[in-house]
């Protein structure tokens, strides 16, 4: 039963194979056939044509948006190239400063030791670093080679140590010293990463922008070409006799692209000033609340206009108790003057009193 199954299955797959093979063949087929009408079309109706105005607009516009297409991405290679040297070099100094905290925490161990393992640790840490550092170094520098607007992001250098000075002079005093050392280069290098970071953000925002245009640009310039297409094989079937939809109209010639997201509109050029601060965004450009107009709304009846109630105008009338004796089931008002009033309503009164105080 299984091999039934099997042998049933393994005939449908080649079925679905051969398939799959006509459909590829006639995708091809198709795909020659519209290069060989567009190397016909082009043959007939390029360059200016008295007898068809309206295909060299056509025309026009396809040429318009090409040259857009090709200002838009003749600098996106090369922002991709300063966007991954970046990159590079972010990692290679994130691995810097792990390799010199390493190196610090084993500075630590050594003031209290004399271990040659520790020793030689912290100056392995050290050497990590100084590698890392240096392979950082030489990414910003092919990276600053294509974009000179790239800035400092400040020292890489990492202090050297000596494995004989401090196994044959090894006493707290030199420990110290170099374990001062370890942390100014710790302290340069965690200010060179926040700097770079913001670099990082900023070549991310100006790739997005550049292939946003591209992208922008491409699909109008395929826009133009297929209403050219469309346009000539328009003029191709009227000379034929033969009666085809019309063709869309001419694409807006020298249109811009589409503006990015506001957030990537940074620019090709200097880095913005909030990455030569840090990396961090200055104060003042973040957004705000902004209070509604008009005076604040006083303490009392909601508005009626928002579905609350509003008291008539004036004082609330006074009390008048029925005619007739006291005593009998009618309410008289108290002796004295009247409570004040609390927006148009009488204040409360206190009517829990604390146990003792009362």
């Amino acid at each position: 039963m299984a091999k039934q199954a099997l042998a049933e299955l393994q005939r449908q797959l080649g079925e679905a194979t051969g398939v799959l093979s006509g459909y590829r063949a006639k995708q091809q087929q198709s795909g020659q056939l519209r290069q060989q009408i567009d190397a016909l079309l082009e043959r007939v109706f390029n360059g200016p044509t008295p007898d068809f105005p309206e295909e060299d607009a056509y025309e026009n516009a396809t040429n318009a948006a090409y040259s857009q297409y090709l200002a838009a991405s003749q600098l996106l290679p090369t922002t991709r190239q300063v966007d991954q040297l970046l990159a590079q070099a972010h990692g290679n100094l994130s691995n810097a400063i792990r390799a010199l905290q390493s190196a610090d925490q084993m500075a630590t161990v050594d003031l209290f030791s004399d271990s040659l393992f520790v020793e030689m640790a912290k100056q392995n840490g050290m050497a990590e670093a100084r590698n890392a550092a240096t392979a950082a170094q030489v990414c910003l520098d092919r990276a600053r080679s294509i974009n000179p607007n790239i800035p400092n992001i400040g020292s890489l250098h990492v202090t050297q140590g000596n494995f004989l000075l401090d196994v044959a002079f090894d006493n707290v005093f030199t420990d110290m010293y170099i374990k001062q050392k370890i942390q100014k280069s710790l302290h340069d290098l965690n200010q060179s990463h926040s700097v770079l970071t913001g670099l990082v953000s900023w070549s991310r925002g100006i790739l997005a922008q550049q292939e946003h245009q591209s992208a922008q640009a491409k699909a109008a310039f395929d826009q133009a070409r297929a209403a050219q297409t469309a346009k000539r094989v328009e003029i191709m079937n009227a000379k034929l006799g033969r009666s085809r939809p019309a063709a869309p109209p001419v694409p807006a010639v020298g249109a811009p692209p589409p503006m990015p997201p506001r957030e990537v509109q940074n620019g090709y050029g200097a880095p913005p000033p909030h990455v030569q601060q840090g990396g961090y965004p200055m104060q003042g450009q973040q957004g705000s609340y902004a209070p509604p107009p008009g005076p604040p709304p006083t303490h009392g009846a909601a508005p009626a206009a928002h579905g609350g109630y509003a008291p008539p105008p004036g004082p609330p009338p006074a009390y008048a108790p029925p005619a007739g004796p006291q005593g009998h089931g009618n309410y008289a008002p108290p002796s004295g003057p009247s409570p004040p009033t609390y927006g148009g309503y009488p204040a409360p009164q206190l009517q829990y009193a604390p146990p003792g105080k009362a």
